[in-house]
């Protein structure tokens, strides 16, 4: 497998969820908090901040993937970020939708575990 080509994916899915989450916060966070907390103002600010972070990381992958040198802190911070919004959302699951928790542990979770991977081999 291309660690570099998943990077990029990763990274790229990461631009279009942080734009989603930044640009239309109700909208794109209704998958992860549930349609009724997403109309919560400090959700909607929450969830444009996780999007301009989500932004950042991914623009910082995206122009550093091929520096050996120069990477590897960024794709630590992805696998961080990603972490964190699965402890973050595994704390609260038992509040959330069920469509909300699957949702939300799926994506962190594979996310987590898919820039783990590319830690190791890119890192």
């Amino acid at each position: 497998m291309d660690a570099k080509l998943v990077a990029r994916s990763l990274a790229g899915n990461r631009a279009l969820i942080g734009a989603g989450l930044a640009l239309l916060p109700k909208l794109a966070s209704r998958g992860w908090v549930g349609p009724q907390q997403s109309e919560a103002p400090g959700a909607q600010l929450l969830a444009r901040a996780t999007g301009a972070r989500d932004l950042g990381i991914a623009a910082g992958v995206l122009t550093t993937v091929d520096s050996r040198r120069k990477r590897g802190a960024w794709l630590r911070a992805q696998l961080l970020a990603d972490a964190v919004d699965f402890g973050a959302t595994l704390a609260v699951a038992r509040s959330l939708p069920p469509s909300a928790r699957a949702v939300g542990l799926g994506m962190s979770g594979g996310s987590t575990l898919v820039a783990a991977w590319l830690v190791r081999e890119l890192g």
